[in-house]
């Protein structure tokens, strides 16, 4: 993960995603990748993705065409894909590892932020956050652990949320992304 630390080589689309900034073509030059960057800090951007420019002041991102900088096509580009920093859902109502995503929330819990904070910041819901961190192992509650093993004990999700009164919903949320359940 590439960390920038001066805003005078990037420029701002919206919000907290910024792009470095081209640089002239040298000759001969086919394209250049400038990278997608969150802003974690005031002075602190992680690259999160890439693109290409060509020399003709298109942008592609796995070869698709998304516009010049200044085309309409770009910022809306740009702001169905990074707007908030969401995480995509797929088909089966689970959602999937976005590593740029769960990189941006276990830097920030590392810096000491709040999951509430945490929250607020990348514009995922609290219990996504918690979800996210306890993947990735930086989390764990009395309620998490006690989920855990009720179900590594055999129970299923009904018998789960009858034990400890809590909607299926809720359950889910104290476990990480990819558990297994029955």
């Amino acid at each position: 993960m590439s960390v920038f630390n001066n805003k005078n080589t990037l420029e701002q689309l919206f919000g907290k995603i910024w792009i470095t900034r081209p640089m002239d073509f040298a000759n001969g030059e086919k394209y250049q990748n400038i990278n997608i960057c969150f802003q974690s800090t005031d002075e602190e951007f992680i690259a999160i993705d890439y693109m290409r420019l060509e020399p003709d002041g298109v942008y592609y991102k796995k070869n698709k065409r998304i516009g010049k900088f200044d085309d309409q096509s770009f910022k809306k580009y740009f702001e169905n894909e990074y707007g908030g920093l969401m995480i995509q859902q797929n088909s089966t109502s689970e959602y999937q590892e976005d590593g740029a995503v769960f990189d941006i929330v276990a830097k920030l819990f590392g810096e000491g932020k709040s999951l509430k904070s945490i929250a607020k910041e990348t514009s995922i819901s609290e219990q996504k956050v918690r979800k996210i961190l306890i993947t990735k192992g930086f989390y764990s509650s009395e309620l998490s652990n006690k989920i855990i093993s009720l179900f590594e004990s055999g129970m299923t999700i009904t018998d789960v949320q009858k034990e400890l009164k809590l909607t299926r919903g809720a359950v889910t949320s104290y476990l990480p992304y990819g558990f297994e359940i029955k």
